[in-house]
């Protein structure tokens, strides 16, 4: 699914299920499970849908400020 795909499926979702009001997902960044470019695209793609959604829904994001680590 493309960024702008993601953008029109939340705001879909916010569309059809309005008592539904915030969005607040990880970044992933932190666990190198995407990049910042990537969560670029994508959040600011749900960020529109969110927008523009009837009524517009806030949009927030958990930032991961710490290191995944694998041990053995």
């Amino acid at each position: 699914m493309n960024d702008s795909a993601y953008g029109g499926f939340w705001r879909g979702a916010f569309d059809a299920a309005p008592a539904f009001s915030l969005i607040a997902p990880q970044d992933g960044v932190g666990a190198h499970n995407l990049s910042a470019a990537t969560v670029r695209e994508f959040f600011g793609a749900l960020r529109s849908g969110s927008h523009a959604a009837a009524p517009p829904r806030k949009f927030g994001a958990l930032v991961e400020l710490f290191e995944q680590v694998t041990t053995q």
